[in-house]
């Protein structure tokens, strides 16, 4: 990691609008404070490997990171992405069971577990917090479960898009403005599609105006509601 800052402004990391327990009372906030640190990390860097101790929590507050998975044959599968506002590192054993590489140049607050742990104890609305943090990581797994086992290579991207519009609308993006850092093969390991059959769904959905794609294939404009439908397997859509 590079450029780590101790955290001596009490909910100074707060001010990006990003922090996941922005909405705690200030005083609680300031105890927080006292067990975090922000840090930089350049694209392209491990954050955490799989198997090591898992002594700190991830926020993101700038930036994507990506989770991934090495199988025994020495393929990559990756299970996820965090963004602003999001965690990552929860685990109920002490190490970490996926790896976390910055996708883009990123800047996160980094918790101290065992802090963290003790302060739940103390602060219920913090425990309230990261037990939503924790259903919002199951629902995901769920989510993705379903689109690997029963859904159609354009309704696991529709899904994947609909998605990251949903995420962005609760950061307070714009929902139909989303940018793509990731490469469209992670994509593509993440769906359980190959990379042939990824870009053929963006440029069905373009020639469709279901989305549009910027020249430099990463800012993409979306039709939310025409994205849901074909998500939940609309056939009648495809036809126009």
């Amino acid at each position: 990691m590079q450029g780590l800052v101790p955290s001596t402004n009490p909910g100074g990391y707060a001010a990006s609008g990003a922090n996941a327990f922005a909405n705690l009372a200030e005083k609680d906030r300031h105890r927080l404070a006292t067990v975090t640190n922000i840090e930089t990390a350049r694209a392209g860097e491990t954050l955490f490997y799989e198997g090591d101790p898992a002594h700190h929590l991830i926020e993101v507050i700038e930036g994507v990171v990506k989770l991934y998975k090495l199988l025994p044959d020495g393929r990559c599968q990756i299970t996820g992405w965090i963004f602003p506002g999001q965690f990552g590192g929860l685990t109920p054993t002490g190490t970490h069971g996926l790896s976390a590489e910055a996708v883009t140049d990123v800047r996160i607050c980094r918790y101290n577990r065992a802090q963290l742990d003790r302060l739940v104890d103390d602060l219920p609305g913090l425990g309230r917090r990261l037990l939503d943090i924790t259903c919002n990581d199951l629902a995901s797994a769920q989510n993705q479960i379903l689109w690997l086992g029963r859904k159609t290579a354009m309704e696991r991207v529709a899904s994947f898009l609909l998605h990251l519009s949903e995420q962005a609308g609760r950061r307070g993006e714009d929902p139909s403005a989303l940018h793509l850092p990731m490469r469209r093969c992670d994509i593509a390991d993440y769906l359980g599609l190959t990379l042939e059959t990824v870009s053929r769904m963006f440029s069905r959905l373009q020639a469709m105006r279901v989305i549009k794609i910027s020249a430099q294939g990463r800012d993409v404009r979306v039709d939310v509601d025409r994205l849901a439908d074909l998500a939940e397997g609309d056939e009648e859509i495809r036809l126009h």
